[in-house]
């Protein structure tokens, strides 16, 4: 199957893979006993880039930036080697499942991950980019109500 690589100072590779799953897929490239974070980037949720979870507190090198939808942190860094997968879909409401099973990237894939290291692009988020160092909690005051939601759910 179709992946794409990106490791820190090094252009996009588009490998293919042997591995099923996508876990397997990732840590071949990213390490074996790495915890693998997967952050969706299509509406299907079925393109992602997996990246390491531990990456922020080993302090691995910015790989690049990207945009998210996140009001605390609308830029983040991808840190060390990114692996970009498509994945099947599945109801996981419907079908239980171990791991998604990996298929190729499409062309279109590939231009979107291009666009998204694109140098200018890149330039352009850093210029606008709050750095969050190894990462940080974000606290919010809850009123009362929204709190007892929050531990109890809603009673009638």
């Amino acid at each position: 199957m179709k992946i794409a690589v990106k490791e820190v100072d090094k252009p996009l590779k588009i490998l293919e893979t042997t591995k099923i799953y996508r876990s397997d897929a990732a840590r071949e490239h990213i390490g074996q006993d790495s915890t693998i974070q997967y952050v969706q980037i299509n509406p299907k949720d079925t393109l992602c880039m997996c990246v390491d979870e531990d990456g922020l507190p080993k302090e691995l090198p910015v790989n690049f930036l990207f945009p998210t939808s996140s009001p605390h942190f609308p830029i983040q860094k991808a840190v060390g080697t990114v692996v970009f997968t498509r994945h099947k879909w599945v109801n996981v409401f419907e079908e239980e499942i171990w791991d998604y099973e990996v298929t190729d990237l499409t062309d279109e894939d590939i231009e979107n991950i291009k666009n998204m290291l694109d140098e200018e692009y890149q330039v352009f988020l850093n210029k606008i980019f709050k750095d969050y160092g190894k990462g940080c909690i974000v606290v919010e005051p809850m009123d009362k109500e929204d709190l007892f939601k929050a531990l109890f759910g809603d009673i009638e």
